[in-house]
């Protein structure tokens, strides 16, 4: 609906530009074709129409420079338009200079020897009743072209004063007022006309000069548009009556009583429309306002209106609760002294200009302040807008107390997830694992039992000393193999690292394959040169469990002879580990779904996905990406990036010192 409204004041904007510059082009013919009859000694185009009148061709001169500012103006260079429109008006000052201060030649400044010798009225002078209408229409677009709203708002005003004495003038020169004098009243009515469609266009663009604002509906809009209306009607009955009085109905007195009679009346209905109107559009906002302060008494985020000078000059009951304070305290205040730290970005939000300075989403995450020292973190959005020429600042705050513990909350229980991965990997090794531990306990009882014997009836202590080391031997295997599911499985803090890819990928290898029964082909190929990782070494064992553990249980699936290969290689400033193996492949539609909860590689209810929900989770909290694809010639490939150490070279993190870790 905004977009709407929008477009179409847009379009409003566009027709009455271009009506307006129609009229301003029109108003400069009549000047120009009698600059053009003096220029060609032409009296029917210097009289335009009638060659026993002349018009006076400085007149015409100073009226074409208004209309050449008035074209500048409406073409949108106002500063060229306001430097344009000087030349007219010194020349206006001089011929006022001419009549009060005495004859200088003024008259003859432009074709002086054809007016002294067609005896043109009052010497070539322009008359002052003429010279006023002018004045005033340079006035009018002097205002219209200033930058200041407030003074654009009295162009209209004034050049429906330009219309008004316009007018006059033509019913005065139509009537032949002549107690007047020749140095008031134009040479003919069509002397009239430029001015008139100069006027009308100023009236037209100072309407549409805007596009439609929010208020339209204010007394002031309405009294804006009505101003032409009173101006042009009070002079409306005195035209009339001139006419009645030139046509022997009234006499002098009667006229006098009548144009003041008529113009009180005039007077007195448009105020009683203004009134109306003033009342019914008060209570309008007066509703409006209430609507919005209902609004703003509910919603939960802090309201907090601003000058230019970021002085406090509402706050909202929303933000009184959550500063702590009440609105009496907090108007007049800067709105810096209710946070605790800025930023260029805050400051970017509060710039004077609303177009200049905005941070590029519009929204900054600051600290925010209470009157008993307490803080907060804050979400601060502001919206910013022209009033009478000030820019006023509407700021919007949310608490991310509740946000910022609920994801710290979220990523617990993220941690607690991947704590249950690694014992739910553990569960799935638990067979093959207990295997593999009694295989050096029973070789290891064996052996004690053998070099008992041979202690006890040969008196071998050489033999013995052998079973001994054998059974040294394979306690260190089992205990080796308890302390890596002793690591695997470890609850910690995530402890980020230089490794070796190649230790880190043998040690889950060797993990995967305590106690298996089952002949795989599992080739590793990491080049030696390759360089470091900058990983959590246990994490990433997991992902390397995960992937490994599913291509085994694929080969299981297939019919040819299994292998699997686990590859390296460094991508610029990360390394790209891949997995494949020659099982049945990736089920239709897994690529797109990788990650998902319950998106199983296994196909049918083999799995749920769990793994590689987390496996994918842990690759991304590192800053790589987990992809799968079907090899061409059969099989899956999963692939994922981890960062490299060469961009983490740093005394604090050399030889393996653990760095701190926001996971």
């Amino acid at each position: 609906m905004r977009i709407t409204e929008e477009a179409r004041g847009t379009r409003h904007v566009q027709k009455g530009s271009r009506l307006a510059l129609v009229l301003t082009g029109l108003a400069g013919i009549l000047p120009a074709a009698i600059l053009l009859g003096w220029s060609l000694q032409n009296p029917w185009l210097r009289g335009l129409g009638n060659p026993a009148v002349a018009f006076q061709p400085l007149l015409s001169f100073i009226f074409l420079l208004i209309v050449g500012g008035g074209l500048v103006l409406l073409a949108g260079h106002r500063r060229a338009a306001r430097a344009f429109l000087l030349l007219p008006a010194a020349l206006g000052a001089l011929v006022l200079l001419h009549y009060f201060a005495g004859d200088f030649g003024i008259g003859g400044l432009l074709f002086g020897d054809q007016i002294v010798t067609l005896h043109v009225r009052n010497g070539g002078v322009p008359q002052l009743g003429a010279l006023s209408a002018v004045t005033m229409a340079v006035i009018a677009l002097y205002l219209l072209s200033s930058p200041r709203d407030a003074l654009r708002r009295w162009a209209a005003p004034l050049a429906s004063a330009t219309l008004a004495a316009t007018l006059l003038l033509v019913a005065l020169t139509l009537t032949n007022q002549i107690p007047l004098g020749p140095r008031f009243v134009g040479p003919s009515a069509l002397s009239g006309v430029p001015a008139l469609l100069l006027s009308m266009a100023i009236i037209v663009q100072s309407r549409f000069a805007d596009p439609v604002q929010p208020f339209t509906d204010s007394p002031w809009h309405t009294l804006q548009k009505i101003t032409p209306a009173i101006i042009v009607l009070t002079i409306l009955p005195t035209l009339v009556l001139v006419g009645l009085r030139e046509a022997g109905k009234l006499d002098d007195s009667e006229l006098y009583y009548f144009i003041a009679d008529a113009n009180l009346l005039v007077v007195v209905i448009l105020l009683v429309h203004v009134t109306v109107r003033a009342t019914e559009q008060n209570k309008r906002i007066a509703v409006r306002q209430a609507e919005l302060d209902s609004i703003l008494t509910v919603v939960p985020d802090a309201l907090i209106v601003t000058g230019q000078d970021r002085v406090i000059r509402a706050f909202s009951a929303a933000a009184q609760r959550l500063w702590h304070c009440t609105e009496a305290d907090a108007c007049g205040t800067r709105i810096e002294t209710l946070f605790a730290a800025r930023s260029p970005d805050f400051d970017a939000l509060l710039a004077e200009d609303p177009g200049i300075g905005k941070s590029e989403s519009g929204v900054v995450t600051t600290t925010g302040r209470r009157s008993d020292g307490s803080e907060f973190p804050a979400e601060l959005r502001v919206g910013a807008a022209r009033q009478d020429g000030e820019v006023v600042h509407a700021a919007f705050v949310r608490d991310l107390s509740e946000r910022f513990s609920l994801e710290d909350q979220v990523a617990d229980l993220g941690l607690q997830l991947m704590q249950l991965s690694h014992q739910n990997a553990l569960g799935e090794l638990a067979g093959d694992i207990a295997h593999e531990i009694n295989q050096p306990l029973a070789a290891a009882s064996n052996y004690a039992s053998a070099a008992a014997m041979a202690l006890e009836k040969q008196q071998d202590h050489a033999r013995a000393v052998e079973f001994l080391r054998e059974i040294s031997v394979h306690i260190l295997r089992a205990g080796d193999i308890i302390r890596k599911l002793r690591s695997f499985l470890s609850h910690r803090e995530v402890e980020l690292r230089r490794e070796e890819l190649g230790e880190v990928v043998n040690d889950a290898v060797n993990l995967l394959l305590v106690g298996s029964r089952k002949l795989h082909a599992l080739l590793i190929e990491i080049p030696a040169s390759l360089p470091a990782v900058y990983v959590d070494r246990i994490q990433i064992q997991q992902v390397l469990v995960n992937l490994v553990r599913n291509a085994f249980e694929a080969c299981d699936q297939g019919d040819s002879e299994p292998l699997i290969v686990i590859r390296a290689r460094a991508i610029h400033d990360m390394v790209e580990v891949e997995i494949t193996d020659n099982g049945p492949g990736l089920p239709e539609g897994f690529t797109e779904r990788l990650g998902e909860r319950f998106a199983s590689s296994k196909g049918g209810i083999a799995g749920l996905g769990i793994g590689l929900n987390i496996s994918k989770r842990i690759v991304e909290a590192h800053g790589g990406m987990l992809a799968a694809t079907n090899r061409p010639g059969g099989g899956a490939s999963f692939c994922f990036t981890i960062p490299s150490a060469a961009g983490f070279e740093t005394p604090a993190n050399e030889g393996g010192t653990p760095a701190s870790s926001s996971s």
